[in-house]
């Protein structure tokens, strides 16, 4: 009876670990997820102040890009 219990007690063991190795994990990819998320954020706006600083011909061309793209779609 006493090695059963070790054995069982042993796995549950083992068991905890792999849980807390996944949650880790988890915790991980989530926390590159959002990362990327704010640094693809970061990028698009640094990139629209970049033309509306750069000249004035230039200015909100990605606006205009994405109105020429609904209009092209709605026609």
């Amino acid at each position: 009876m006493v090695i059963v219990n070790r054995v069982n007690s042993k796995r549950m063991m083992i068991k905890r670990k792999m849980e807390g190795c996944i949650m880790r994990k988890r915790k991980m990819v989530t926390c590159l997820t959002v990362l990327a998320l704010v640094a693809v954020l970061a990028g698009i706006f640094y990139y629209i102040s970049y033309v509306n600083n750069s000249s004035s011909e230039k200015r909100g061309t990605l606006v205009r890009a994405f109105t020429q793209k609904v209009d092209e779609c709605c026609i």
